[in-house]
């Protein structure tokens, strides 16, 4: 969705440059739609920047900058490839921890004992927590993210369900 926008910036930009007959006019369109861009850049940059991490001991759930969880490989049950577009924040409901991406979730990921997660938010301050049993995310390439799960429990001794 973000790069549909960007396109439609990028369209809308050429456009006024066109359209618009008035130097003055067109300079000032052109400042507030190139200003227009820097968020859209920020929020794709965001996901290349800080994505989840799996590592031998934990595998941490990160939304931007922010930290959402860290579950220790033990706690993890199994994963799916599941797709829903149903989420387009994050948000935590019946048990669920939705962190999507531009087109949904396309993982879920599933916990053996509940985990309690800090919701992401703009303000530190008004992060909440919620306690969860599953995690949906978007990841992308779910496949590569269900056998590295699978593999990292079976290093620690647990048969890879899921």
């Amino acid at each position: 969705m973000p790069i549909a926008f960007l396109i439609a910036c990028v369209v809308e930009t050429v456009a006024i440059h066109l359209l618009v007959p008035w130097p003055w006019l067109r300079t000032t369109l052109l400042v507030v739609s190139v200003y227009g861009f820097v968020p859209l850049l920020g929020m794709l940059a965001a996901r290349v920047v800080h994505p989840h991490l799996l590592d031998d001991t934990r595998f941490t759930i990160r939304s931007g900058h922010q930290t959402v969880a860290t579950v220790r490989p033990e706690n993890i049950l199994g994963a799916r490839v599941h797709r829903r577009f149903g989420h387009t924040s994050p948000v935590a409901e019946d048990g669920v921890l939705y962190l999507p991406g531009p087109d949904g979730t396309n993982v879920d990921v599933l916990l053996r004992d509940p985990l309690e997660v800090r919701l992401p938010h703009l303000f530190e301050r008004r992060r909440t927590t919620a306690e969860v049993a599953r995690v949906a995310l978007q990841v992308d390439d779910p496949g590569d993210l269900r056998a590295a799960l699978a593999m990292t429990r079976s290093d620690t001794g647990i048969s890879s369900a899921g």
